[in-house]
Order: structure tokens, then C-alpha cells, then sequence
């Protein structure tokens, strides 16, 4: 009998350890997954957030301006938990309006290839916390000014790391209970492949009358 409990130990050891395993690749993956997730989703809004800034920019007597009323960012930042930053750069480098020491777009930047808009986003850290930002090329043609104006819109990741979290919760219980229902059923099966084995142990171990 203590053989057979060792036997259908050592079974549900060389099944169970594998499944630890995958269970931690698969929350593992899904995490990276929401994350993806929540970066796309969170990305189509502060993109949104650029474009919104950089429809303020005008040209008055052959200067470029850009007037940013402070209620047009915080109709977006009521629907989230974080700050928001914006910059405004001209074709020239000079900073029209916004934080002037927000993080400067990386020269190896990539362009966006999931929006026709000429927009980078990429992550930094502002007032010791990290951001994620949207800049945003923004052509200007008009009254004699000529290029490319500079938008950035930066928000902190408060937001993006719940939503990611929130999907992490429900893969962990998905998968959590998938592995114990494995082991359940793989334990029940195992107990019904022993039982001659344990019959059979009964009948060779148990003395005979007489």
C-alpha cells in the first residue's frame, strides 16, 4: 500500500510539475499580452489627446501660436487616473506652450505603422514617474510660415498597469482553476488505474486462515 501511495505521488509529481510550469509561461505571456493590450488602447487616446492640441495651432501676423485651454485636456483626464503633459514645439524648437522640459522624442524613435498620422510613441520619465508619450508632426503652411510643428502629449501609466492588471487577475483565476481541475481529475484517475493494483496488494500481503 505505501508503494502504491508513493507511485501515485510520484504520478501526479511528473504531471503536476510541468503544469506549474506552463501555468507560470501562460500567465507570464498573458500579462505581456495585456500590456499590448492596454498600450494600443491607452495609445488611441493620447494620440487623440495630440491631434487636439494640435488643432489649436494657428498663425497670427506670420507667427505660429497655439492656445491650449486647460479645460480641453481635462475633459481627457477625467476619463482616466493619471496626469497629462503637453508640449508644443515649433518647426523652428521653440516651445509655444506646455511643459518645456518634458523628455525630447529619441532620435531611434519609431514611427507609428498601426496610424496614418505622423505620430511617435514612446515611454520616459517625467517628475519621477514614467510616462508614456505621443509626438505628434503637425504641418504647418501658412502666412509665410513654413514646417513641421512638434506636439507632445505625455501621460503617466496609472491608468494602463490597472487595465493590465485587471486582465492579469482574470487569466490568474482561469488558469488557476484550470490546473487544479487537471490535478483533480488526474488524481481521481489515477486512484481508479491503482485500484487493482491495490486489490491485488491486499490479496498478496493478507494472511490466510490456516
Amino acid at each position: 500500500m505505501r508503494l502504491i501511495r508513493s507511485l501515485r505521488g510520484e504520478l501526479l509529481a511528473w504531471l503536476g510539475v510541468p503544469l506549474l510550469l506552463l501555468w507560470g509561461l501562460s500567465v507570464y505571456t498573458h500579462y505581456q499580452s495585456a500590456l499590448q493590450a492596454a498600450n494600443q488602447a491607452y495609445d488611441r487616446s493620447l494620440l487623440a489627446s495630440a491631434r487636439t492640441v494640435a488643432e489649436r495651432l494657428v498663425v497670427r501676423q506670420q507667427h505660429l501660436e497655439v492656445d491650449v485651454p486647460w479645460v480641453v485636456l481635462d475633459s481627457f483626464e477625467r476619463n482616466m487616473n493619471d496626469q497629462l503633459f503637453y508640449q508644443v514645439i515649433s518647426p523652428e524648437g521653440k516651445t509655444l506652450s506646455g511643459y518645456p522640459d518634458l523628455p525630447l522624442l529619441p532620435r531611434n524613435a519609431p514611427l507609428s505603422d498601426v496610424y496614418p498620422a505622423l505620430v511617435h510613441f514612446y515611454d520616459a520619465r517625467y517628475r519621477k514617474q514614467p510616462i508614456r508619450v505621443a509626438a505628434l508632426w503637425q504641418p504647418v503652411s501658412e502666412a509665410g510660415v513654413e514646417g513641421m510643428a512638434l506636439v507632445l502629449v505625455a501621460e503617466t501609466l496609472n491608468s494602463r498597469h490597472a487595465f493590465a492588471d485587471s486582465l492579469l487577475r482574470t487569466a490568474l483565476i482561469s488558469q488557476s482553476f484550470l490546473v487544479l481541475m487537471t490535478l483533480l481529475l488526474a488524481g481521481l484517475l489515477l486512484r481508479k488505474v491503482l485500484r487493482p493494483l491495490r486489490r491485488l496488494s491486499r490479496m498478496m500481503f493478507t494472511p490466510r486462515a490456516g
